[in-house]
């Protein structure tokens, strides 16, 4: 795992291990709340806030898609 890892899921808010619908859910629920047109007094700051979301997001999915999706987990060579 990546050092950034522990953040991104507490930005998140989800738990490590957490199943893929809730990651979904998580990620929808905080771009609603940080969308800019709802974030009117400070657009710009929405707008920022949406980009680190989806990069924790797309940074967590690869992630957990395995074990979560295909009950797949990594082989101990």
């Amino acid at each position: 795992m990546y050092p950034e890892y522990h953040k991104d899921l507490e930005l998140l808010e989800i738990e490590e291990g957490a199943p893929l619908s809730e990651l979904k859910t998580a990620y929808r629920e905080l771009t609603k709340v940080w969308h800019p047109d709802r974030f009117q007094h400070d657009p710009k700051l929405a707008e920022k806030a949406n980009r680190k979301l989806a990069e924790s997001y797309f940074t967590v999915l690869p992630i957990n898609v395995p074990t979560m999706v295909f009950g797949l987990l990594p082989e101990n060579d």
